[in-house]
């Protein structure tokens, strides 16, 4: 890459690479360009249907299908991730499109186009060679396409976008800034927080640029981020307490410690670095490692990353300015999602596609950088060469980002797909039997939970030792096929070796019950509570079996501690409205029921009647004179 040189003044033209003006025409023109290929690549995968999480999170989700739901996607707890512009455009694109999907996918497109122009723009203002050639590889590049065909990937493609933008915004009048600039950027980047809260690595970008632009930081540097870095944290601190309350709730992501992620994270930088270079066996779901900080030669990989960022930091004022620069780029948007902290997708694999959305830019934007800068230095044949080379790479690309694309073409395919690639994986199978169920292929579904029950014993056979909450999941992958009495051993088992394994005393209680063994389910319902006392649905367990006993005043108490942890769920807030009005407390009971009707109103009617009823024997007492 070259060295930043004095960029031209601002007004001269709406963004420059070197001291080439580049014009709304020019803009168009590339725009013209972008989209041609991507409709080669994705055209064909536009009627594309919905895919794994696509009906919880989109086509059966309360929260996009009901009018009220834009109110509790803002401002309420509710859902499983704060991300509520991302759920807001799935809110409108519902209104537009409901069930058909081609809209969603145009959508995606659209966005993931818009992206590739930003790239170029950013790398246009920032003087680095094959700013067109780098967008162009991002664009068709096949570990994108998880996040473009994949309507629920929507948080990808859309938090790239106000993600680029605050680049831009930043870089656009330099290091210097104007106070405007400052605060556009700052507007642009809490709109990308609100979509996905993975770029909350953006700061560190913006200094990257900072120094890229100028060659030296700067206090000032530092004070001017210093903002963004607030938000990065706050928004950061929301998301980890959506992941743990909402999604992961009382389910063992990982009982591994932290030397084990720390090996993982060094494992994962260059298994994306591996994906970005050479783009082959993709799959939607890869298989989970084996770690052991024990093992000594798996340490290798961090100690090879560790070398290489010490020797780039070293000949950071020569020939290892450009590659530090993507280098840091590239791993510090990795970092979120390396498993240092739990993501509930972990459960099934350490890595996915869709992760490295945004690093990925700094590798294809150093390659491109190289190879043009390779290319100019030679004569005209040197020149063709690396045009035929570049055009080779960007059609092998496109060919290879077709065929994947053509694995999210509906839940079956990509559940084959997830087998074929994957099929030591239980949840590919159970994911494939379910596609299949309901189908007149009810004995090839049958098969397929049978084979996910196979997988789920071999990988307890192999790393129960390492991961004990295998014997749990080997439960309930057994209780969800039907063998309750099989299921029970192994969730002992798994709560043996983890006795804060809170959803296997849940799924061990309800097995229990359904024996008629009350006593002996509640023991597991409160040692569940009692071990993750942020579970509030083991507390709405133990208040339900209460007071099915009779114990009303301690199923009262079990509901309140769930709605304090969860308060906004509607079952919750009637079923309490109900124990209380048997109790005679009319008046806290009618604000349950209205509660829950409010979070609520397709609960049934005869809630409804009695609220009517409440309502009528209920008379406040008169304020105090």
């Amino acid at each position: 890459m070259h060295s930043p040189t004095t960029a031209p003044a601002p007004e001269d033209t709406a963004c420059s690479g070197g001291d080439v003006p580049i014009s709304a025409r020019k803009v168009a023109a590339f725009a013209g360009i972008l989209l041609a290929l991507l409709l080669l690549v994705y055209g064909a995968s536009l009627d594309n249907g919905f895919v794994l999480d696509d009906d919880a999170l989109v086509t059966d989700y309360d929260n996009i299908t009901e009018p009220g739901g834009l109110y509790r996607i803002w401002l309420t707890t509710e859902q499983l991730d704060y991300w509520p512009l991302t759920y807001s455009s799935l809110w409108l694109e519902w209104r537009a499109f409901g069930m058909n999907p081609v809209g969603y996918h145009v959508v995606s497109l659209l966005l993931h186009l818009v992206s590739c122009l930003l790239v170029w723009l950013i790398l246009l203002r920032l003087r680095i060679p094959g700013a067109a050639l780098a967008a162009i590889l991002f664009a068709v590049h096949p570990v994108n396409v998880e996040s473009v065909a994949w309507v629920v990937q929507r948080k990808n493609t859309l938090a790239m976008v106000f993600f680029l933008l605050t680049v831009l915004a930043w870089v656009y009048r330099g290091p210097d800034g104007s106070r405007r600039t400052w605060w556009t950027a700052m507007g642009l980047f809490v709109l990308a927080l609100l979509a996905k809260t993975s770029v909350v690595m953006l700061p560190f970008v913006l200094i990257g640029c900072t120094w890229w632009q100028r060659g030296r930081l700067t206090v000032r540097d530092a004070v001017r981020t210093l903002p963004f870095f607030a938000l990065s944290l706050g928004f950061g601190l929301l998301t980890m307490w959506f992941q743990y309350h909402r999604v992961i709730g009382w389910n063992l992501v990982r009982s591994d410690g932290p030397l084990s992620r720390l090996m993982g994270a060094s494992w994962a930088s260059w298994f994306y670095l591996g994906k970005a270079v050479l783009p082959v066996d993709l799959k939607v779901v890869y298989p989970r490692w084996d770690l052991d900080p024990a093992w000594g030669p798996g340490w290798l990989p961090l100690l090879a990353l560790l070398l290489g960022v010490g020797v780039l930091l070293y000949k950071h004022r020569s020939w290892g300015r450009a590659p530090l620069f993507a280098a840091l780029f590239y791993l510090l948007n990795l970092v979120p999602i390396l498993g240092l902290v739990n993501v509930h997708f972990m459960k099934l694999s350490l890595v996915a596609d869709h992760w490295q959305y945004t690093s990925l830019i700094g590798v294809v934007a150093l390659a491109a950088a190289g190879g043009t800068t390779w290319a100019l230095a030679g004569d005209r044949r040197r020149r063709l060469v690396g045009m035929a080379v570049a055009a080779g790479l960007v059609a092998a690309m496109m060919v290879q980002s077709y065929r994947h694309a053509r694995n999210f073409d509906g839940l079956e395919t990509f559940a084959r797909s997830a087998v074929a690639g994957n099929p030591d994986c239980p949840a590919s199978w159970f994911m494939l039997g379910a596609a299949l169920e309901g189908t007149d292929r009810a004995a090839e579904a049958s098969g397929c939970f049978a084979r996910g029950t196979q997988a789920s014993a071999r990988r307890l056979a192999l790393r129960g030792h390492l991961e004990p909450h295998l014997h749990s999941d080997h439960g309930f992958i057994l209780l969800s096929a039907g063998r309750a009495d099989e299921a029970e051993s192994f969730l002992r088992a798994g709560i043996e070796r983890e006795p804060d394994d809170a959803k296997a005393r849940l799924h061990l209680g309800s097995i229990l019950e359904s024996r008629g063994q009350v006593d002996a389910a509640i023991d597991q319902y409160r040692k569940g509570v009692s071990n993750r006392p942020l579970v509030a649905r083991a507390r709405f367990k133990l208040g339900l079996s209460l007071a099915l006993q009779g114990r009303t005043a301690e199923a009262i108490e079990a509901y309140r501690e769930g709605l304090a942890l969860s308060p906004d769920n509607a079952r919750g807030h009637a079923a309490i409205g109900t124990l209380l009005s048997s109790t005679g407390q009319i008046g806290e009971a009618v604000k349950h029921l209205e509660q829950a009707l409010s979070l609520d109103p397709t609960l049934p009617d005869a809630l409804r009647q009695r609220l009517h009823q409440l309502r009528g024997q209920y008379r406040p007492r008169p304020a105090p004179p």
